[in-house]
């Protein structure tokens, strides 16, 4: 169905992705033109902004361990309970939401398909291998920066000097990011307040707040400096 309508994400999308299929053939039904047209008209659009796109990034084995770690964590933290109550309440791996990883693995050992070591060794795999194809992906984007930790000693301090050189190279600073950033009333904070002085002090503590708050999902302990 989808080859006659769309042949060119036909042949990009398997078969048995179901999810993606549909959303394909939703969209020309609703659109009336093929999604793989409105993907290579968006790859070929020109981003307006002047951005710094990091990807920060371990050595393949640290992560693996991390992510190991973090399934231990979550096992301990009641995962099993968790997705029990869930059970309980009727959800079931036919939907969408319970086809996450930890949910569809932890669902087949509740329905006595495999014993929770098992599920536990799968989920550890599958989230590995999740882990791999977003590291493809971002490789894929263009003018991506990649930080690796291990080249600064992993050192915060020293990653984010880099990528605030990055950021000045590439003429994003402090005042640039205002004087762009437009709001619905149609003026920028730096404009409103250039007759009392340029950016107010509590306006730039909360811009380097929003930093920094960015920052802390990858540099856990990560702070705001006054």
């Amino acid at each position: 169905m989808l080859a006659e309508v769309d042949p060119k994400s036909a042949e990009v999308i398997h078969e048995n992705n179901t999810k993606r299929v549909i959303r394909a053939l939703e969209f020309y039904h609703q659109n009336h033109s093929p999604i793989s047209a409105h993907n290579e008209e968006q790859q070929e659009r020109t981003s307006p902004y002047n951005l710094a796109y990091f990807v920060l990034n371990v050595p393949r084995e640290l992560l693996y361990k991390r992510i190991d770690k973090r399934v231990d964590e979550m096992m301990t933290s009641g995962l099993v309970a968790e997705v029990q109550k869930l059970k309980d309440m009727g959800c079931h791996r036919g939907m969408v939401s319970m086809q996450g990883l930890g949910y569809k693995e932890i669902l087949a050992y509740l329905d006595g398909e495999m014993p929770l070591e098992e599920a536990v060794r799968i989920l550890k795999r599958d989230t590995r291998h999740f882990a791999k194809r977003q590291l493809t992906w971002f490789h894929r984007e263009p003018e991506t920066v990649w930080v690796n930790k291990d080249e600064f000693g992993y050192n915060e301090d020293k990653m984010l000097e880099y990528m605030q050189s990055v950021c000045r190279e590439k003429g994003i600073t402090e005042s640039s990011y205002f004087n762009n950033q437009i709001f619905h009333r149609g003026e920028s904070p730096a404009l409103k307040n250039k007759k009392n002085g340029g950016i107010p002090s509590d306006r730039r503590k909360n811009y380097y707040e929003r930093i920094i708050r960015a920052a802390g999902n990858f540099f856990p302990g990560l702070r705001f400096l006054p």
